[in-house]
């Protein structure tokens, strides 16, 4: 679970998304590697556990984070290339479900690409 603090609600608001998106971009490269590895843990805990509890393995949180409502690293490329390596590693984990990505909710722009979640929502069930 992913708890968002009050704090953080009213910053994100009010957050320059533009300046947030910049840093996003010109800071990746250096965290890439580390956030691929915390992927990998946390698959591999909830994998285990769905297991060790005889559960479905479903995913309901995306993958990089509470972002800004109006910020654009997530649905762009970068965003996009974390949120497909993810689901990849879902499918090879045996996930029944899983939330597409931080940003796949109706309230979010990211909603509107319909082809990139229709496309992965069929890879996934194709699994």
């Amino acid at each position: 679970m992913t708890l968002t603090s009050a704090s953080m609600f009213y910053s994100y608001d009010w957050i320059d998304t533009a300046r947030w998106d910049r840093w996003l971009y010109e800071n990746y490269g250096q965290w890439q590697q580390a956030m691929d590895q915390a992927l990998d843990d946390r698959l591999g805990v909830l994998a285990r556990w769905s297991d060790r509890h005889s559960v479905p393995l479903v995913i309901g949180e995306g993958w990089i984070g509470y972002t800004p409502l109006h910020a654009e690293v997530e649905d762009g490329p970068v965003g996009q290339a974390v949120a497909e390596a993810a689901l990849r590693r879902c499918m090879a984990a045996g996930a029944w479900g899983v939330v597409l990505g931080s940003n796949s909710a109706p309230h979010h722009p990211g909603w509107q690409n319909v082809a990139w979640q229709q496309h992965w929502n069929s890879e996934f069930l194709g699994s």
